[in-house]
């Protein structure tokens, strides 16, 4: 059945309850220490290295150097830094969950505009689970696995195109 996350937290007994049995899953403090100021997490349950176990994948926005939407000058330049989104991977190792980091993808951390969404799902047909990305600036990419499926490598995350999702149905 579903899987409802919150920071740090799993709704059990979701159909039933709906949010009113949050268990505890990790410290979601131990996130935001990761970067300057949160705003929005998103968690994602996942079997990230093919173990049988759930891993968290946790989409984390940073606006640290950002700041606010008041940031233009006189003449309608941006003047301050811009605005974050990682993905932090924390592992199960035989029922404890640890911080791995940071997901790369070409070789650089995740960073996208704003929160990320990440989901994984094997996008492109060949086995290993591809990771996907929404974000605040409406663009949905994906990072192709290059890795294999219990040890993920991700190439640099490009935009999803339409022609890529109704590839299987056209001919």
């Amino acid at each position: 059945g579903p899987r409802i996350l919150g920071p740090g937290i799993e709704f059990t007994g979701f159909r039933g309850k709906v949010f009113k049995s949050p268990e505890g899953i990790f410290p979601a403090e131990e996130i935001y220490a990761l970067v300057q100021k949160k705003r929005n997490t998103e968690w994602r349950y996942v079997d990230y290295e093919n173990d049988g176990d759930l891993d968290i994948l946790v989409g984390i926005d940073d606006w640290g150097e950002y700041g606010w939407d008041n940031a233009f000058d006189k003449n309608g330049n941006w003047t301050n830094g811009p605005l974050h989104g990682y993905v932090i991977l924390i592992e199960n190792v035989d029922g404890e969950y640890k911080i791995r980091g940071k997901l790369e993808a070409g070789g650089e951390p995740v960073d996208v505009y704003g929160t990320p969404s990440p989901n994984m799902y094997d996008f492109d047909g060949d086995g290993d689970l591809d990771l996907l990305l929404g974000c605040n600036d409406g663009v949905v990419r994906v990072s192709r696995n290059i890795g294999t499926r219990t040890k993920p490598a991700f190439a640099a995350a490009v935009p999803l195109r339409a022609r890529d999702v109704l590839k299987p149905y056209l001919r």
